[in-house]
């Protein structure tokens, strides 16, 4: 990804240190598409991808299964890992809808 997007909730950006983007702010069901054609971008230059949620605030449902969707259709090797404050309770709200860890999701805690 060599862009970004940005909105009154929302930053998205390419990682500087690794392949992958960091989300700032509140990221919402509004945030859906700019979300997908970021990580796209990412995937179709790296088979590893990395979202930084460290400066996420809210992360909405929708933004979550955006996130998990993508790493399910990751053909192998392909993973995203996802590193995210605790704040976020990304493992709890994972396994409540029934998203465990694969070996295309990883979680990465701050």
């Amino acid at each position: 990804m060599n862009s970004y997007f940005i909105d009154g909730l929302a930053f998205i950006t390419p990682l500087d240190y690794e392949p992958g983007i960091k989300l700032s702010g509140q990221v919402m069901a509004q945030h859906r598409i700019p979300l997908n054609l970021a990580l796209l971008a990412c995937h179709r230059q790296h088979h590893d991808v990395t979202v930084d949620l460290t400066d996420v605030h809210y992360l909405s449902e929708s933004a979550l299964d955006i996130l998990v969707t993508t790493a399910h259709t990751l053909p192998p090797p392909g993973s995203l890992t996802l590193t995210a404050p605790p704040e976020l309770n990304i493992p709890e709200r994972l396994a409540a809808h029934g998203w465990p860890p694969t070996t295309n999701l990883r979680l990465a805690h701050v």
